[in-house]
């Protein structure tokens, strides 16, 4: 097994941001646990609160995601009640809501996933604006 620090030396840039944004998962998702919901989710929730009733590919766009992506993301979601689709029927349009249930998980989860955004900012120190601004650089790629 690699040291931590063998870890590190690999030079390929998509390995390493692979690897960090895993273990960032892996933090957030240990924070949700208790709500059920994947940080993918929790984000739909939270956006979808935002934007009511839009359709798929608005709301694909507000959370940075591919409209297939994001169709798969909705099933389970909308399974577990969180979500309907209000279109009208035969409609290929959908109009997406929380329902109460929704509401309610995304009020139980939201302090949870701040205090893990929390967690990461303390980890990341002084150092947090800097790598928001890189992140932001990164997303013009």
């Amino acid at each position: 097994m690699k040291t931590a620090e063998q870890r590190k030396a690999s030079p390929c840039y998509c390995i390493r941001l692979r690897r960090a944004a895993g273990r960032i998962t892996d933090h957030y998702s240990e924070a949700l646990s208790l709500t059920g919901l994947t940080v993918n989710q929790f984000s739909l929730l939270a956006t979808l609160f935002k934007i009511e009733g839009c359709g798929t590919g608005q709301l694909a766009e507000a959370v940075g995601l591919e409209k297939s992506t994001l169709v798969r993301t909705l099933a389970p979601v909308i399974k577990a009640g969180y979500i309907r689709d209000d279109a009208p029927e035969k409609s290929r349009r959908r109009q997406l809501y929380l329902t109460p249930k929704g509401k309610e998980t995304l009020a139980m989860a939201t302090p949870l996933w701040q205090k893990a955004q929390a967690g990461i900012r303390e980890k990341l120190g002084k150092k947090h604006q800097e790598i928001m601004a890189l992140l932001d650089e990164l997303d013009t790629l």
